[in-house]
């Protein structure tokens, strides 16, 4: 845990550790903290190039993950009016005095029930299904723009940002450790590792799996 100190009037800001036995760390510029954490985002930054092929991925992921959201909105839809069909024989058979008035209700609040949990599962796909790419998409566009934003950012938005790209920062020997939240952690490691070579070969291959997280 660090604290801030000004100097000089407040001319300078310095961390240091928070309590009264010493810090082994020593003080460090909030200057110098603001260069690392600037470096720590720009390691999930995408250049336009590799920004358009991860996009493409995504895609390309988007289009397996609308088919299985599908699938599951046809079973559910079809199970819907499988009761629906229950219902209707069942009240069918109460007007022909084959299904007592109360063994009927019975039966009508239990299947309502279940076509109510097939319907929150539909709406649950459906919202799955178009939110996927859009934040998808929107998260690619935050990790390229994140360090130009802090760098323009006051300290109140600088600490947001940071809170909301990692998950825990460590100081030590003067330097600092990141732990990015997800995908974040996922998304720094494809900028390490993307390389005009592995994106021919990704397109050509159409694998782009490997790159997304499950």
């Amino acid at each position: 845990s660090m604290v801030a100190e000004a100097k000089k009037g407040g001319k300078y800001v310095y961390y240091h550790c928070h309590g009264k036995k010493g810090c082994p760390t020593g003080y460090v510029k909030e200057a110098s903290l603001a260069e690392r954490f600037a470096a720590s985002l720009e390691a999930i930054a995408f250049s336009d190039e590799v920004l358009a092929w991860v996009t493409q991925a995504l895609r390309e992921s988007h289009q397996d993950e609308k088919t299985l959201h599908d699938s599951a909105i046809s079973r559910l839809q079809a199970e819907y009016t499988k009761l629906q069909n229950r219902i209707d024989s069942a009240y069918v058979d109460k007007l022909d005095g084959l299904l007592e008035a109360t063994e009927f209700e019975r039966m009508r609040a239990k299947w309502k029930k279940e076509q109510t949990r097939a319907t929150r599962s539909i709406e649950n796909h459906q919202g799955a299904n178009h939110t996927y790419l859009e934040e998808g998409v929107m998260l690619l566009e935050l990790a390229k723009r994140a360090p130009g934003m802090f760098r323009e950012a006051d300290s109140a938005g600088q600490a947001r940002l940071l809170g909301f790209v990692h998950s825990n920062c460590v100081w030590e020997d003067g330097k600092l450790a990141v732990t990015y939240r997800q995908p974040f952690d996922v998304l720094a490691v494809m900028a390490a590792n993307v390389t005009p070579e592995l994106m021919g070969d990704t397109a050509k291959t159409g694998d782009f799996g490997k790159w997304l997280p499950e």
